[in-house]
């Protein structure tokens, strides 16, 4: 599910609101968490990356696997 950053442009805090899907209506859930305003300003947010190096080998492997292209004989 994503996570949308948004600024306040009333009292300068991030809100963040959740979407099902990337085309959802966020009109109505557009409100800060902190102050109610209904002043935001969608925010960019930074790419997620996997914490560790096992993680990001991991993350590779089954992109890979999803791709057709199966194993590697470093992946043991």
């Amino acid at each position: 599910m994503p996570l949308y950053p948004y600024h306040c442009r009333s009292c300068g805090e991030m809100t963040e609101i959740f979407a099902r899907t990337p085309r959802e209506d966020l009109g109505p859930k557009l409100s800060c968490s902190h102050c109610g305003s209904r002043e935001l300003e969608r925010r960019l947010s930074p790419p997620r990356l996997p914490a560790d190096e096992s993680a990001v080998l991991e993350m590779l492997r089954r992109r890979r696997e999803a791709q057709g292209m199966g194993r590697s004989p470093h992946d043991d």
